[in-house]
């Protein structure tokens, strides 16, 4: 099996965990991401900075823990973006690109998302596990 096709199939997988699985996975993907991002951006500031390899690995390290706990108890603002950009896309597809609408539109959505959480995170992720599964 070469690369592409191994990657296929984990894309595939992983499609199908958050097609399924998505709701209850929520919360711990976002603090997975809040993890990835704080260790690589601190990584990547330290370096720039010192060019100390082992201070940047551990700052990298208590970076990604100290942005996962914040994305674990913050996870409103994910579902905020998540209702606000896909109502914001879809308004734009519909209106020509126009930014007021897309922010009134997304702000909007974004709100509803709030007061649906679990409506919202269960047909996002339900929709972009299957958006996974198939083209993977």
């Amino acid at each position: 099996m070469s690369t592409p096709q191994i990657l296929a199939v984990v894309v595939m997988g992983l499609g199908v965990l958050i097609c399924f699985w998505g709701y209850r996975l929520f919360k711990l993907s976002m603090a997975m991401w809040g993890f990835l991002v704080g260790a690589v951006g601190f990584f990547m500031l330290t370096m720039q900075a010192t060019q100390i390899e082992l201070l940047a690995a551990v700052l990298a390290v208590v970076g990604g823990i100290v942005t996962a706990v914040l994305c674990w108890f913050f996870y409103l603002g994910a579902v905020f973006v998540l209702g606000f950009s896909a109502a914001g896309g879809l308004a734009g597809a519909f209106s020509g690109n126009h930014p007021v609408i897309m922010v009134i539109a997304g702000a909007l959505a974004g709100m509803l998302a709030l007061w649906l959480q679990r409506v919202a995170i269960i047909v996002a992720s339900s929709a972009l596990g299957a958006f996974l599964t198939v083209t993977s």
